[in-house]
């Protein structure tokens, strides 16, 4: 698989789980996400999608 390929797969699980866990608020943070290249930083994100309270506390993984 390609870089490509599974920084794709990575942005489409993360959209979905902000979607069920956040709604509106964390598909909001769907654009800052996006920009993200690295699917080292993406990995840890789509994790914290499961472990985070709240959206901003999701948003400390990679900020």
């Amino acid at each position: 698989m390609s870089d490509y390929n599974i920084r794709q797969g990575l942005l489409k699980g993360i959209a979905l789980g902000l979607k069920l866990k956040f709604g509106s608020l964390g598909q909001n943070l769907l654009p800052e996400i996006e920009s993200i290249q690295e699917g080292s930083v993406l990995e840890p994100i789509l994790s914290g999608i499961d472990t985070a309270s709240t959206v901003s506390q999701l948003c400390q993984i990679y900020h």
